[in-house]
């Protein structure tokens, strides 16, 4: 192990101990009738109560809707019988980020691809270790997915995680085919398969409007627009924020939206498969060292 990655490796474990304790909490949190916004401000709150920062805001997706939803301010959105949620949320200690997801049935009919989703997940983390062809992971992943007769979601994927970076670069994929490359010892990564069944296409696409956001390019910018900026640099760096988060005054959601207009913040739009069916989400997030991988969102 790198002299550099056993200094991180410490602040990993213990996001992932916040994680960890907390994915019991997020179950919790989905039944009928709850808000949207309920449920992403609780596990927002519990995250910052054990020490540690939201790595991105909560996402809440139902149904088909796959990844990237979080509510605006004042959304009054509720869980009805029968959804099916992702609950997508992550602990970040001084830069360093785990990810991990859930998926909670309200209706018993989903609970086979819950359970299908969950033992994909736990095959990518089997076939994880430093040096093996990405490409092989994604294979297990799709093997035991339509062993079972459901899809996987081929053009959404794991993805390594760096310091204040959540999508560093490396894939994971879901797939045997479509991406080349290793996994890199002494790096942390998010196996993340998504399932849905087997009418549905097996792809994503984006949905507008994007609630997820990050800084962009600088752009020459009035008052207003640059004390926003600076306030958003330094409370969340690179990571991902959510709108709610930022608390506008009226001029300030003038600026927000000329800033989203011309790039100096960027958007994560909304995935949807692209059929309308649903999707099952598992996630956790690992390290890989040269003689092991390390779980540290369970």
């Amino acid at each position: 192990m790198s002299d550099a990655f056993e200094a991180l490796l410490d602040r990993y474990l213990q996001a992932g101990r916040v994680c960890a304790q907390l994915r019991p909490s997020a179950r919790k949190l989905v039944v009928d009738d709850a808000k949207l916004i309920d449920i992403c401000e609780a596990l927002e709150a519990d995250i910052r109560a054990l020490g540690a920062k939201p790595g991105f805001p909560v996402n809440v997706c139902v149904g088909s809707v796959a990844a990237h939803f979080t509510p605006l301010p004042g959304d009054g959105s509720v869980l009805n019988e029968g959804d099916l949620v992702k609950v997508d949320y992550g602990a970040m200690l001084d830069g360093c980020i785990v990810d991990t997801a859930i998926s909670v049935n309200l209706s018993p009919l989903d609970a086979g691809i819950i359970r299908i989703a969950e033992e994909c997940v736990g095959v990518g983390i089997g076939h994880m270790k430093a040096g093996i062809d990405v490409s092989k992971v994604g294979a297990a992943i799709q093997g035991r997915a339509e062993a079972a007769g459901y899809r996987v979601i081929a053009n959404l994927t794991g993805h390594q995680i760096s310091k204040f970076n959540l999508h560093a670069g490396g894939v994971i994929p879901n797939v045997a085919r479509g991406h080349r490359g290793k996994v890199q010892a002494n790096a942390i990564y998010a196996i993340e398969p998504f399932i849905t069944y087997s009418h549905g296409a097996g792809v994503v696409v984006e949905r507008a409007p994007a609630l997820i956001y990050r800084l962009g390019r600088p752009r020459p910018m009035d008052r207003i627009e640059k004390e926003l900026q600076s306030r958003i640099r330094d409370s969340f760096s690179t990571t991902p924020f959510a709108e709610r988060w930022l608390n506008l005054t009226p001029d300030e959601k003038d600026a927000f939206r000329n800033m989203l207009d011309d790039g100096s913040v960027s958007g994560y739009p909304q995935l949807v498969e692209k059929n309308g069916v649903v999707v099952a989400q598992a996630e956790h997030t690992v390290a890989v060292l040269p003689d092991k991988v390390m779980v540290l969102t369970k």
